[in-house]
């Protein structure tokens, strides 16, 4: 879970971040379209950014 979604539960210690060996775990991400369709400007944009 990104830290920023529990941020308040942190700062209230609610729950606190339990290093363990080996985290994070990095992936690799792919992303595919139909070359055929036109691509709305968001698609576009997120396709430039990554």
């Amino acid at each position: 879970m990104p830290v920023i979604g529990i941020k308040n539960e942190l700062k209230n210690k609610e729950v606190q971040i339990i290093p363990i060996k080996n985290l994070p775990i990095i992936t690799n991400w792919n992303s595919i379209w139909l070359s055929s369709k036109t691509q709305p400007p968001a698609a576009l944009a997120l396709a430039q950014y990554v």
